[in-house]
């Protein structure tokens, strides 16, 4: 049973022989109904507080989770970029050093096998650069199925090999918008 203020002012006592002075009881019932009248509104008054933060509780949570979203999201991004990189880098210092990994199509014509060439993937300055840690640079390197990794050493695969035409093109457009930036900056 819930009670109210005007249950404690409506409460009537019956008479008994030597009982309470009626004008007290009365008194003190207005008093105590009023008092529970006030904690009555403050309560509802924190309910209602309550249920406003509570609405605010989801609707961060749902900032939250977007939030958690939007940065492995971005995190992704930056780990295939890091991914990209490593792998040009891998890719550009095989073929600089002339010991490429013997490609499937080359296997297939006879050419023999070359020494592949050990490629340094925790430089720590590549990662200050990239703003990570070596340690996050060889996780990387290790998750890539095109290299070959050895602790912090890499070696391309010939899978990695196989996309020289793609590493070829990405390159010739650099040098060409280069070669526009350095001929817009002389005029």
């Amino acid at each position: 049973m819930s009670l109210t203020p005007d249950d404690i002012q409506a409460k009537r006592f019956h008479d008994a022989f030597r009982g309470y002075n009626h004008e007290e009881v009365d008194v003190f019932l207005d008093e105590v109904a009023a008092a529970f009248d006030a904690v009555m509104k403050e309560v509802q008054a924190a309910r209602a507080r309550a249920d406003e933060f509570e609405a605010q509780v989801l609707e961060l949570k749902g900032t939250e989770g977007m939030l958690k979203r939007t940065l492995l999201a971005a995190q992704r991004a930056s780990d295939e970029a890091i991914a990209e990189f490593i792998r040009r880098k891998v890719y550009w210092q095989t073929v600089v050093a002339g010991k490429a990994p013997l490609l499937a199509k080359d296997a297939r014509n006879g050419a023999p096998e070359s020494k592949a060439v050990r490629v340094w993937i925790a430089d720590p300055t590549e990662a200050q650069y990239l703003e990570t840690s070596t340690a996050h640079l060889v996780e990387i390197g290790a998750a890539e199925k095109l290299l070959l990794m050895d602790g912090e050493w890499g070696e391309a695969t010939p899978g990695l090999m196989e996309q020289a035409e793609r590493f070829e093109e990405a390159r010739r457009i650099s040098v060409e918008e280069l070669e526009k930036k350095h001929a817009y900056e002389r005029g």
